[in-house]
């Protein structure tokens, strides 16, 4: 499995050196896709050598909302 496969599980980050740039515990991504997966779309990693981490393209399929109607409040 690729570090690009493996970055859309949760606790998992792209790079896990001490010495990275960016600080987390990387389960940003895992929650993200939860969320669209709720919302009927999808969240996808795409790479163009699907192994290179810094030029990632993350793409969101829409998803559907469905707003409640509030109820007319008395006045």
């Amino acid at each position: 499995m690729s570090h690009i496969d493996k970055v859309m599980e949760p606790f998992v980050q792209a790079d896990g050196s001490p010495t990275r740039k960016h600080q987390g515990v990387g389960v940003g991504l895992a929650i993200a896709r939860k969320i669209a997966r709720g919302l009927g779309g999808e969240l996808l990693v795409e790479s163009p050598t699907h192994e290179r981490i810094g030029g990632m393209v993350f793409r969101g399929t829409s998803c559907k909302l469905s707003v409640a109607q509030r109820a007319p409040q008395p006045s």
